[in-house]
């Protein structure tokens, strides 16, 4: 159960209600509707609500069996922490060796039931065939496009992580700390000698970092991307496109409706986008149990 939970966890981080309903549900039945209603594959001669039943079928399986497979690739691959671009081409390989056919079975099942169209005049036997991994590849092609599309999408445009190794992970995060032992990011060899201490907070300023520790801040030339990979180890959190604070420096989370802000040892405060607000809040209520 703690597996699944994970999994949930990885599969929802940063979404709202409306981003996560139209992930889940919007998108691939609008990806249904917009194939039944042209007649792919199904042909004109199908009544529409069969070329729509089976096209919601269809885009189901595959949609979720996406998810399922991304999310494989995500826990397999942990170590390495790999890019999203890879987790997502390591899943549609799981995918097309372990779901290829069941999924065509469905195929080749709708059109002989829902639809005139002879499963032969689309598909090709089943079979672990090198003919037949290429027929299936050239199938999913276009689904796994739109995939990663809707991904990225949600990335970078919409600002939600999408399989991102974050710092909430227990199992990485907290072994070095039970073990007493402590890494130090490569950039605090940057900070002036009065600033170096416990780091408390880092915040993105265009191409330069402000870190913020126990006994000050300064502002550094690193890339904030860079510092968030040197920090992977510690205990804390994104709070923001352009803030991460450390787990022990958080005090508590104000909230007046429009904005939301943790508040930090050293007095300071950070502000918390809409983005990672749910992910903050789990980890401050886990803080307080």
């Amino acid at each position: 159960m703690n597996g699944i939970k994970t999994a949930i966890d990885v599969e929802t981080r940063g979404m709202s209600l409306a981003s996560g309903t139209v992930f889940f549900f919007g998108l691939p039945l609008t990806i249904a509707f917009l194939m039944a209603w042209n007649y792919v594959l199904v042909g004109p001669d199908t009544p529409m609500a069969f070329s729509l039943l089976f096209w919601i079928g269809l885009t189901a399986i595959t949609w979720f069996t996406s998810i399922l497979c991304a999310n494989v690739s995500y826990f397999l691959l942990r170590k390495w922490r790999p890019s999203l671009f890879f987790i997502l081409i390591s899943g549609q390989v799981i995918s097309l060796f372990v779901f290829s056919l069941p999924i065509s079975a469905y195929f080749r099942w709708g059109l002989i039931n829902w639809t005139p169209v002879p499963p032969d005049a689309v598909a090709i036997p089943l079979a672990f065939s090198a003919e037949y991994a290429v027929h299936v590849f050239s199938g999913i092609l276009p689904g796994a496009i739109i995939w990663f599309s809707i991904n990225y999408f949600y990335k970078s445009v919409l600002e939600i992580p999408r399989y991102h190794y974050g710092a909430w992970e227990p199992e990485n995060k907290q072994a070095p700390f039970r073990q007493g032992i402590r890494p130090v990011p490569a950039f605090l060899k940057r900070l002036p000698d009065p600033v170096k201490g416990e780091i408390v907070a880092l915040k993105a300023e265009d191409h330069y970092v402000r870190v913020y520790t126990d006994k000050g801040d300064s502002l550094i030339h690193y890339r904030f991307k860079d510092a968030l990979a040197d920090i992977s180890s510690l205990e804390g959190i994104q709070t923001h496109r352009s803030y991460w604070v450390e787990q022990s420096a958080i005090t508590g989370l104000e909230s007046d409706g429009q904005s939301s802000q943790l508040s930090l040892t050293t007095g300071l405060r950070v502000p918390v986008s809409r983005t990672y607000l749910n992910e903050v809040k789990r980890l401050v209520a886990s803080l307080s149990a």
